[in-house]
């Protein structure tokens, strides 16, 4: 269904108004982007980026459900393009969300959706995609850069975090040759090392164990859901799992790029590699060199809150790569890039984000009554 804002303020009034924002970062990133200027009327005074834009909002996830699908975010991108044409007005599509998951370069079958429909040939069209939240390579990495040498099994290791959920690891494969991918578990090996154009699984269904794990390298492969022309493999594996240390196992010759993407059952920790690389954190689809991308800074460094209570925030010491923890925790810095923004280039060497924008902290609109926290 299509509501208009007078649509959705008589049915807010009513009490009828089944869609909500449970979380509060639609509508904080909604008023980031055009709350009014603090006229007389209006209802607030922290302006957004354009307060006279309008807001075509489209709520993307299904039921009770928090995960976005691929499907149906091509669709409501389209859908937001097309009312704006019929409309005669330009459009910004803002995602605010993103994925690790992926080959990092623009060329999944879902990202190249998007972008058909931007480009030369339709002007007044832009697609904004947040950087990711995945800079932190020494809090949380999910991204690792080995070099394989011929003949000596290399494995990188995983710490499994949760004992369930699921856990997918894309892998990109450059200047390689005869490359294999297995995955070994806590106890044992789980798929030995494939070949390109193989696949594998692994099922246990006894005891406190009942996963799924599987290999596939490669597009031709079995049930792949590699695109044609990319050297890649994925690895994943879902339910509840022993937990412990696993390892992607590789062999042959060449430099591999892998990205890791995981939820735990409990989400109090969730897989990551043992150290990681902040440089190509990029998410998708802000990896895509027709998207524009976006990276964090810091706004600010603290704040009274509602009590008066002073609140700042503080991040963790890097090294100058981002890549390892220095020293505890250090006041922010105003105009910084935020220690957690993800980082380029793309899989290409595409320079990734093209801008920057403040983000930590903002004050804006709240999708419920403020308390101590603002």
């Amino acid at each position: 269904a299509v509501y208009s804002g007078a649509d959705l303020d008589a049915m807010r009034a009513a009490g009828e108004l089944g869609a909500t924002d449970p979380i509060g970062h639609g509508t904080h990133v909604a008023g980031s982007a055009a709350a009014d200027d603090g006229s007389p009327d209006a209802r607030t005074p922290y302006a957004g980026v354009a307060p006279e834009a309008g807001l075509l909002i489209v709520r993307l996830t299904r039921g009770n459900s928090q995960s976005i699908e691929n499907d149906d975010l091509v669709r409501a991108v389209g859908f937001m393009f097309e009312r704006a044409d019929a409309e005669k007005k330009p459009c910004v599509v803002n995602l605010s969300l993103g994925s690790d998951f992926g080959p990092h370069d623009g060329s999944s079958l879902w990202e190249q959706a998007l972008v058909r429909n931007v480009g030369p040939d339709k002007p007044g069209r832009v697609i904004v995609a947040a950087a990711g939240n995945s800079g932190a390579a020494p809090v949380l990495p999910i991204h690792q850069s080995v070099h394989v040498s011929p003949g000596v099994r290399t494995s990188v290791p995983i710490d499994s975090g949760d004992e369930g959920g699921n856990v997918s690891v894309w892998i990109n494969f450059r200047q390689a040759t005869g490359m294999k991918v297995g995955l070994r578990g806590p106890d044992e090996e789980w798929i030995a090392p494939l070949p390109e154009g193989q696949s594998a699984g692994r099922n246990r269904s006894s005891g406190s164990d009942q996963y799924n794990a599987a290999v596939v390298h490669g597009a031709n492969a079995p049930e792949s859901p590699i695109q044609a022309g990319s050297q890649a493999a994925v690895i994943g594996w879902q339910g509840t799992w022993p937990q412990g240390r696993y390892d992607v196992l590789l062999e042959g010759e060449g430099d591999v790029e892998l990205y890791l993407q995981a939820v735990g059952t409990k989400k109090s920790r969730q897989a990551a590699f043992y150290g990681g690389v902040r440089e190509g954190t990029i998410n998708l689809p802000a990896d895509s060199p027709t998207v524009l991308a976006v990276g964090a800074t810091v706004n600010r460094v603290g704040w009274l809150s509602k009590n008066g209570q002073e609140i700042r925030v503080r991040a963790p010491t890097f090294d100058t790569a981002g890549d390892i923890a220095l020293a505890d925790a250090t006041d922010l810095v105003p105009g910084a890039l935020a220690f957690f923004s993800s980082a380029g280039p793309n899989a290409l060497g595409v320079p990734k984000p093209e801008i920057a924008a403040p983000v930590l902290p903002i004050h804006q609109s709240v999708h419920v009554s403020p308390g101590v926290r603002t």
